[in-house]
């Protein structure tokens, strides 16, 4: 009973994260995006949402070891705060919150399966999905002796936002149409891990390659793509670049507090996290 209250509470500690996007999504409108243009609300999108458990190269335990908890933070967006701008002076769209529920359990020979999920909620004016998997093997649990933790991690992460929005221009012979944007995207990483151990404070530093591939659709009148792009509703983008990432686990007793700065192509994200562990 008590397991099932706390994942309860983390599940809407994790959606109340998220209402704010809501607001800011309805806000994001755009108009003639091109193939550059594209690429950066993809970039943008992807980054924010990608897969973070905030954890060092450490294994969960010599054998065996779980944690389950929260993350939540907020994300920069400067390519799709400049298309907003474009279209709207006065509209903010410079970060995006994100969030998710995290589980992780650790095997022997430091193999690593983690999660972070926040599953499909919403209405008809916003809908949300996110699933993000992760394996890390830490080297230095199986086959390396080193004073430090040393760990390799791949991770995909599957994203859907669906959000109203009001198209304006030729496609809508320039009058105010409400119209509905879906984004879907995939976002795939590989990065080296390294971290030390201090008794109960475990500070960490990452670095790897991240690479993003998405859709942008129009549901509705109405189009916001820029004719050199797309004569039609919908396109597609990829994206790749650097991901940059450091920060710091604090464990007490069974509780662990976590803190992360990353850098994912071109949006500075910052992440706290709250779980359990035993």
């Amino acid at each position: 009973m008590m397991t099932f209250r706390l994942q309860t509470l983390c599940a809407l500690l994790a959606l109340s994260t998220l209402v704010p996007a809501v607001t800011q999504a309805e806000d994001l409108n755009f108009n003639n995006i091109d193939k550059g243009d594209l690429e950066k609300v993809i970039g943008d999108l992807s980054s924010n949402f990608a897969h973070t458990t905030v954890s060092g190269a450490s294994a969960l335990g010599a054998v065996f070891g779980f944690e389950f908890g929260l993350v939540g933070g907020v994300s920069s967006t400067p390519g799709i705060d400049k298309l907003v701008k474009e279209t709207d002076p006065n509209a903010d769209a410079a970060g995006l919150p994100h969030a998710g529920l995290i589980a992780m359990f650790s095997v022997p020979f430091g193999v690593t399966v983690e999660a972070n999920i926040i599953p499909s909620f919403g209405s008809d004016e916003f809908k949300f999905s996110n699933t993000g998997i992760g394996v890390k093997w830490t080297m230095t649990d199986a086959v390396l002796s080193l004073p430090f933790s040393l760990a390799v991690k791949g991770t995909m992460t599957k994203t859907e936002l669906d959000f109203e929005t009001v198209i304006n221009n030729a496609s809508t012979g320039n009058i105010p149409v409400n119209s509905k944007l879906n984004m879907s995207g995939t976002t795939t990483g590989l990065a080296a891990v390294i971290s030390k151990n201090f008794l109960f404070f475990e500070p960490y530093f990452g670095l790897g390659m991240v690479s993003t591939d998405g859709d942008l659709k129009v549901t509705g009148t109405g189009t916001i793509f820029d004719t050199t792009l797309t004569t039609g509703q919908s396109a597609g983008a990829k994206n790749s670049g650097s991901h940059l990432f450091l920060g710091a686990e604090l464990g007490l007793l069974f509780f662990k507090l976590g803190v992360e700065y990353s850098k994912l192509i071109d949006a500075d994200r910052y992440t706290a996290k709250l779980s359990f562990y035993f």
